[in-house]
């Protein structure tokens, strides 16, 4: 059994992929196959090629729509073993396509901005305004409702939300 070896002052917001339960009432979830290796639990997927099939989005390419973000639950992958956070190819998933959820940032985030992946690499941003262009970024749809940059040092948790996005 490991020992706890940090202690926060501070409580966490939640865990990536988890929904947030502010607005549970606002909430909506489907099922979907995940397509690749790449969706994993707090990531954005994008539509995939086959029907009701999903393809990761973030750290790719921005092929496809932007579907929603993949929900953190308890499932059994399809070859019977218990699964961690990255979903094999063939596994079902549960996207979140409307309402609040967390995800894990390497960037600073304030409450308002609008969620933003690069069209070349899937590299999250958060900008205050929606970009209409879709040159270089495609809008996801979310924005931030509960940031890090108050004050920003650290990297972590941040809550999304679809309402007033």
């Amino acid at each position: 059994m490991a020992f706890q070896k940090t202690v926060n002052k501070t409580q966490a917001l939640g865990s990536a992929g988890q929904i947030s339960k502010a607005f549970h009432n606002y909430c909506n979830t489907f099922s979907a196959i995940a397509g690749d290796e790449n969706v994993c639990v707090g990531c954005f997927v994008q539509a995939g090629t086959n029907d009701g099939e999903v393809v990761g989005a973030s750290g790719q390419a921005i092929t496809a729509n932007i579907l929603g973000v993949v929900v953190k639950d308890k499932y059994i992958s399809s070859d019977g073993t218990e699964a961690v956070h990255i979903y094999r190819e063939g596994d079902n998933v549960t996207i979140l396509n409307a309402g609040n959820i967390f995800i894990e940032v390497e960037a600073e985030a304030s409450q308002g901005q609008y969620v933003h992946l690069s069209k070349d690499a899937g590299a999250l941003s958060f900008d205050d305004e929606i970009d209409t262009t879709g040159a270089t970024k495609v809008y996801t749809g979310f924005r931030v409702s509960v940031g890090n940059s108050d004050p920003y040092d650290t990297d972590g948790i941040i809550e999304i939300t679809t309402a007033n996005a």
